[in-house]
């Protein structure tokens, strides 16, 4: 016992400025606000290891430090097509993590690579379990005050399910995948098994479904991966106890009502609940089917889609699959993605000096100040898979009008806005919805191109999960690759520092040698 603990407080003890700064920004990120502040210290921080000598350009291969800067890259080549520029700008500097972490990262000289990466591990979860910890507290505490159970739920619990899930699937994984990597004794596994459930309980709390599902997901690939230890039969029972306690009643309050205090608490949700049961029901329509007028008091009729109307993506989908593949077989992974960059930056500025503007975006400005003014639409009850099924639809529509270069960094929500108003989703149109599907949304934002270039970027990440014994990282790449499928995650403020972070920390120092702690 205390010969592990000392061997820690002297690893400890060898960190320096940078090294500080940088844990200190794998607890920043995760609460957006603070993420300016601790990026800011981070780049001080820089400035005095150069100073003391404790720095040096040059920790990554240049290749790698080319695909970790990937999305930012993608996101300032789409500002040549936006037409847009004040929110393509917007959406540029929430990307500024990819830019920052890499270049600092870059510069920083580990003592004991793998040590620090499981300290900033462990700085993180535990940080995610002191939030999560707090959360419970007040809801306990708004519990005792009104009885009512809806207080540990959804977003009652955690204002950012989305995110938050996000950050507890990889809470839970990275420590499962310590579990079954680490000859771990069993002694030390009653320390893992509090946080491990707390953790288990708040994703379930949280109700993500896409984020629960991909847990599942994520549980049944680690049983694959690491077959070759006896601990992954661990896994089996892990699984079958988060479907069982899924599924019972008291944790169903995003799928079917959760208790009588949910329903007794507004008289007019419940009514509007009611209503929207009713018009769910055979032969009736629902309210997001309504024909409501527009401003200009013309009736709008919501548009059904065929999937025969989306062949033209269904082949341009194929193309974009066999080019990378071919590529990948012809070419080492980072030509391929420096390539699709500069043939990507070569069509986009050939786009934005030879195909003029239309000013959609100020039409789609004007109607937005008018919806929220209340000059057009009250809001209507609309059930989230309505929401994600329009928006895909939608997505899917306006890629087939762009397919190779895309909307760019700052028109795509714009284009969206109007076409849900043209196809009758008022409801879509009202929140703006996003896509929320990061693989979709990608290619809309920028084409073809820019969606080989990205899926590169996760092939690559991917890879190197698959090859590497460091802890974390194939954990962090499913997260990634799951989450990406129900959410917009490396475009959502709260998501984007933390995959900078870590994208960058797994790779960084690979042609530093590391030493086994």
């Amino acid at each position: 016992m205390k010969q592990p603990v000392k061997r820690f407080f002297s690893e400890l003890a060898k960190l320096k400025v940078l090294d500080w700064a940088i844990l200190f920004n794998a607890v920043a990120i995760l609460n957006l606000k603070a993420v300016p502040w601790f990026l800011t210290l981070l780049l001080l921080a820089l400035a005095v290891a150069f100073l003391l000598k404790q720095a040096k350009w040059g920790q990554l291969e240049l290749k790698t430090l080319l695909i970790l800067t990937v999305p930012f890259c993608l996101g300032l080549i789409g500002l040549l097509v936006s037409e847009n520029q004040n929110k393509g700008l917007e959406e540029l500097s929430r990307l500024l993590p990819f830019l920052i972490f890499p270049v600092v990262l870059n510069c920083w000289k580990p003592s004991n690579k793998l040590f620090f990466i499981r300290l900033a591990l462990g700085v993180f979860v535990s940080a995610l379990l002191v939030l999560l910890f707090i959360n419970f507290y007040e809801s306990l505490v708004l519990y005792q005050q009104t009885g009512r159970t809806y207080h540990f739920f959804y977003t009652h619990f955690v204002k950012d399910i989305n995110i938050v899930s996000f950050f507890i699937l990889f809470g839970l994984l990275v420590l499962l995948e310590y579990f079954l990597k680490t000859k771990l004794m069993l002694k030390w596994l009653p320390l893992l098994l509090p946080p491990f459930l707390l953790l288990l309980v708040a994703l379930i709390l949280l109700e993500g479904r896409i984020v629960i599902a991909g847990f599942w997901v994520a549980l049944l690939f680690l049983f694959f991966y690491y077959r070759t230890t006896v601990k992954k039969w661990v896994i089996l029972p892990l699984l079958a106890i988060s479907i069982g306690v899924f599924f019972l009643p008291s944790f169903q309050s995003r799928f079917s009502k959760i208790s009588s205090n949910l329903a007794k608490e507004s008289v007019s949700e419940s009514q509007q609940a009611e209503d929207t049961q009713k018009n769910d029901a055979p032969g009736s329509i629902s309210l997001h089917e309504l024909p409501l007028p527009n401003e200009f008091g013309v009736p709008i009729s919501p548009k059904s889609f065929q999937w025969k109307d989306f062949q033209p993506f269904i082949l341009w989908l194929v193309a974009a699959v066999l080019l990378i593949a071919v590529l990948a077989y012809l070419l080492p992974l980072h030509r391929v993605l420096l390539f699709g960059l500069i043939t990507y930056a070569a069509i986009a500025t050939v786009f934005h000096f030879t195909i003029p503007h239309d000013g959609s975006y100020l039409k789609a400005k004007e109607l937005v100040a008018q919806q929220d003014a209340g000059e057009l639409y009250t809001k209507s009850n609309v059930a989230s898979e309505k929401y994600r099924l329009n928006a895909l639809m939608v997505t899917l529509e306006l890629i087939q009008k762009k397919p190779l270069v895309g909307y760019g960094t700052g028109d795509w929500r714009d284009a969206m806005t109007l076409r849900y108003l043209d196809n009758g989703m008022i409801a879509n149109f009202i929140e703006q919805t996003a896509p929320h599907n990061q693989y979709v949304r990608t290619w809309l934002r920028h084409g073809a191109i820019g969606w080989v270039v990205f899926m590169g970027y996760l092939l690559f990440l991917a890879k190197t999960a698959w090859r590497s014994q460091q802890t974390g990282i194939v954990a962090f790449v499913l997260c990634l690759l799951l989450c990406a499928i129900g959410y917009d995650i490396f475009d959502v403020g709260g998501s984007i520092p933390f995959i900078a972070f870590f994208s960058t920390l797994f790779l960084v120092g690979e042609n530093t040698p590391s030493r086994s702690s």
